[in-house]
């Protein structure tokens, strides 16, 4: 059976035996033909396979290499993704193709490359440099030789059939039954009870696996959760939200889909670890809207409303979803 090894930041793997022991086992790349093994990208596919890929490009970071046009990955080779996959854009020739617009959606047809790059520390240190980045990792890029703009990606239940999927709409219940509703679809939540009344109406998401159903319209959720998306929707209730955290100095802050939630004081969180800044993490806790203590804002003389979770609680999660960072700024 042939193992898959993913390159995403450096080139390592270990056989399941090696996992108990304390040093991985040593791969070197390339390696043999029969040994089991297939080296992926961050698309799924071993560089140089020609894929066509479609989103959202991106400004890319500014720190860390890896800036100008990059793609927030929507689609592979047709099949939706949910992932929080993003790469950087370079182009076969000197253009590519269409001219590009930061926030419009895109299809690509080209494959994916890479190559090390920067400064391992150790040769930094020796060579006594001063200044500049320090690192040395991999760095994946998409090189495109054709494309063209298409219009924006809306994913529907019928995108994700027999996989695990999380799908907005609007919660509308009808003979007793909890829908998620879009003009072309609904997704059948609960068949024992309708949606209560403070939340039908109103925009929220059921995350589980889609079935189909005899209608061709109608899907299914099996084994899963729905929640509100929309903060002012939820002041006041009990909520669970993902998203990354930041402390300032002064302040813990929550980014959830764009927005901005205070946390509290960072002198009063001391069981809060450092090395929790903007990582992701699912927040709980009661969301209300209210002002922050002085010294947590740009201005202290400025009085604004802000969300807050009251009494936070954290727990780390492994990544965020692309619908939970679409709004993000790198």
């Amino acid at each position: 059976m042939t193992r898959m090894l993913v390159l995403v930041v450096v080139l390592c793997c270990a056989s399941p035996s090696a996992f108990s022991q304390e040093r991985p086992q040593d791969i070197s790349i390339p390696f043999p033909k029969d040994s089991g093994y297939r080296l992926v990208g961050k698309l799924g596919e071993p560089p140089g396979t020609v894929l066509t890929v479609q989103g959202i490009v991106v400004d890319g970071p500014f720190k860390g290499g890896g800036g100008g046009p990059n793609l927030r990955v929507r689609r592979i080779n047709g099949t939706a993704t949910q992932e929080h996959i993003q790469i950087q854009l370079t182009p076969f020739y000197e253009e590519f193709g269409p001219k590009l617009k930061y926030g419009e959606t895109y299809e690509f047809e080209g494959y994916e490359t890479g190559a090390f790059s920067g400064i391992p520390p150790e040769a930094y240190r020796r060579l006594e440099l001063k200044g500049g980045a320090v690192g040395f990792q991999f760095r994946h890029s998409f090189k495109v030789y054709r494309g063209k703009r298409i219009d924006p990606i809306v994913w529907s239940p019928a995108d994700f059939v027999d996989r695990t999927a999380t799908i907005s709409g609007c919660a509308q219940s009808v003979d007793g039954r909890a829908y998620v509703v879009a003009r072309d679809w609904r997704l059948l939540t609960d068949s024992g009870a309708p949606w209560p009344a403070d939340i039908s109406g109103k925009l929220v998401e059921a995350t589980g696996t889609i079935r189909k159903t005899d209608d061709a319209a109608t899907f299914r959720r099996d084994q899963g959760t729905s929640q509100l998306v929309r903060l002012e929707d939820q002041v006041g209730r009990q909520v669970q939200l993902r998203g990354k955290v930041s402390n300032d100095g002064v302040s813990w802050w929550f980014y959830y889909r764009g927005a901005e939630i205070y946390l509290g004081e960072k002198k009063k969180m001391p069981d809060w670890p450092q090395d929790l800044h903007f990582k992701p993490v699912s927040i709980s806790g009661i969301l209300e809207e209210g002002t922050i203590p002085p010294a947590s804002r740009d201005d202290p003389t400025i009085v604004t409303k802000h969300f807050i979770v009251r009494k936070a609680a954290w727990k780390r999660i492994d990544a965020l979803k692309s619908f939970e960072t679409e709004k993000d700024k790198d």
